[in-house]
């Protein structure tokens, strides 16, 4: 199946989770804040039971506007959701600290491994971390896939990124000051580790007895 939507509005609706209404769209009624709204009543769904979007609230959502899942070969990440417009690819890549994504800015083919495993080399990467994060991870995932899905331009402030590594975490919780220099390149590094993981979680061999951890740390084992 292809992973390129169809743009229409139908292919964004769904059902509410609580009370089974049908017709309902992922609405932005204030910034930052997502609620069901009814296409039929043309007014925003309340059945009582409104809550902040949870992850798997977010996974639905993604699922009912026609992202395709898969199991991303490196174990940085658990879920893989993926979905292009006229012109861009976007991945939303789920780990257990964050909600990733990366954009294409062409429509990219899928690539699999023999295990049935995606690919994620390529593309521009934006990190949002849960941590520290000053905007709501999940709204803003849904943001950014609705303007996908509706042939929009991600805006430059989307692709920024957002909160602290679980290095910095533990930073903080010692009260030791990162260097930054060095956290950037580390992600350019974990970059490196995704493009080449046999998906084992295991270092990997890079050249001339370097090798590198998913943290993206190198190592001189030898060959």
């Amino acid at each position: 199946m292809s992973s390129r939507l169809n743009s229409s509005e139908s292919e964004s609706l769904f059902s509410c989770h609580f009370c089974g209404a049908d017709n309902m769209r992922w609405t932005e009624v204030t910034p930052g804040k997502w609620m069901p709204f009814d296409v039929s009543k043309q007014a925003i769904h309340n059945c009582g039971e409104s809550k902040q979007l949870t992850r798997d609230d977010v996974i639905q959502c993604l699922l009912n506007m026609g992202f395709e899942a898969y199991v991303p070969r490196t174990n940085s990440w658990q879920h893989a959701f993926i979905a292009s417009n006229e012109c861009q690819t976007i991945y939303f890549l789920i780990g257990k600290r964050s909600i990733d994504f990366k954009i294409y800015d062409y429509v990219r083919d899928t690539k699999i491994d023999s295990k049935g495993r995606l690919f994620t080399d390529g593309g521009e990467m934006v990190r949002n971390y849960y941590y520290k994060s000053n905007v709501v991870v999940h709204d803003l995932i849904l943001k950014i896939a609705s303007r996908l899905v509706n042939n929009l331009p991600i805006e430059e402030s989307m692709k920024a990124g957002n909160g602290k590594t679980w290095q910095e975490q533990k930073a903080d919780r010692f009260g030791i000051i990162p260097d930054r220099k060095d956290h950037f390149n580390r992600n350019e590094m974990v970059d490196v580790y995704n493009a080449i993981s046999s998906g084992s979680g295991g270092d990997e061999y890079l050249c001339d007895g370097m090798w590198i951890s998913a943290d993206g740390s190198l190592h001189d084992k030898g060959r």
